[in-house]
C-alpha cells in the first residue's frame, strides 16, 4: 500500500511543473478587472449581469488614476457592456501610482512597437490604441470581436517570448509617433500559441495519469478486500441448524 501511494505522489510531484508555467506574465503586479477600475474611478457597471470567463477576449489597459482620457475610454467600454459584455474583460495597469505597474508599461514597446509616451495605452489582440477618441469605437468593438472569434495573439506571451528568445521583435515604425494612433504589431516569429497548447495538452495528460493511477489502485485495493474476504468465507466451517423432532 505505502508504494502505491509513492507512485501516485511521485505522478502529482511530475504535474507541479506544468502547473506552475501556466501562469501569467504579469502575475505579482497589481491589476484590476472592468468592475475594480470603473470603481476606482467612480463609477459602476451598467452591465448587472456581466460576467469574467475564459473564452472572453482580454482588453489590456494601462491606465493612470484621474486621467482623463483614460476615464472617457472607460465610459466607453462600460457603455457597451450590456451588449458586448459577454465577449470581453478588462485588465487594467494604473502606471501613475505604480511604479512596478509604470516598468511593465515601458517594456510594452518592445513588443507592439508603439511607443508607450502616454495613457491610456489599450491592447487588443494584435491591435495597440494609443490614446482613445471617440473615431476608436468601431475599431474597438472590431477588435474584441476578432480576438473573441480567433484568438489572434496574447501581448503578454509574446513578451515572454522576447525575455526567452522564443521570439522576435517586429522592426521598428519610424512613421508611428505615439500620437494617439491605433496599430497592428506583427508576430514575426512566435511559439507562444504552441507553447500554451502545450502547456494544456500535458497538464490534461498528467491530471488524467493521476486520476487513472487514483482509479485503478482503488480498484484493486477493492479487489484484494473481496478476495480476502472470500477466503474467510470458505474456511468457515458450514453449519446446519437441526429442527427438533416433533414431541
Amino acid at each position: 500500500m505505502k508504494k502505491k501511494l509513492l507512485l501516485l505522489m511521485a505522478v502529482v510531484i511530475t504535474m507541479i511543473p506544468f502547473m506552475t508555467n501556466a501562469k501569467t506574465y504579469y502575475d505579482g503586479y497589481s491589476t484590476m478587472n472592468l468592475v475594480e477600475t470603473l470603481k476606482a474611478e467612480g463609477m459602476e457597471i451598467k452591465n448587472k449581469n456581466y460576467k469574467e470567463t475564459n473564452d472572453q477576449a482580454i482588453v489590456y489597459m494601462f491606465r493612470g488614476q484621474g486621467c482623463g482620457f483614460c476615464r472617457k475610454f472607460l465610459e466607453f467600454i462600460n457603455s457597451i457592456s450590456t451588449e458586448y459584455g459577454k465577449y470581453f474583460k478588462l485588465i487594467s495597469f494604473e502606471v501613475w501610482n505604480n511604479q512596478q505597474n509604470s516598468a511593465l508599461f515601458n517594456k510594452m514597446s518592445s513588443v507592439t512597437n508603439v511607443p508607450t509616451e502616454g495613457v491610456p495605452y489599450v491592447i487588443i489582440g494584435s491591435k495597440v490604441f494609443d490614446g482613445y477618441t471617440e473615431s476608436y469605437n468601431e475599431q474597438i468593438k472590431e477588435a474584441i470581436m476578432n480576438e473573441y472569434n480567433n484568438k489572434d495573439m496574447d501581448v503578454f506571451e509574446k513578451l515572454q517570448g522576447l525575455d526567452d528568445g522564443t521570439w522576435t521583435a517586429p522592426e521598428t515604425d519610424e512613421s508611428n509617433n505615439g500620437n494617439g494612433n491605433a496599430n497592428n504589431y506583427s508576430n514575426t516569429s512566435s511559439s507562444g500559441g504552441s507553447d500554451t497548447f502545450a502547456i494544456v495538452f500535458w497538464n490534461f495528460i498528467f491530471v488524467a495519469a493521476g486520476v487513472g493511477c487514483l482509479i485503478y489502485f482503488q480498484t484493486k485495493t477493492r479487489n484484494e478486500i473481496l478476495e480476502k474476504l472470500n477466503e474467510v468465507n470458505t474456511k468457515e466451517p458450514k453449519k446446519e441448524t437441526k429442527k427438533k423432532k416433533d414431541e
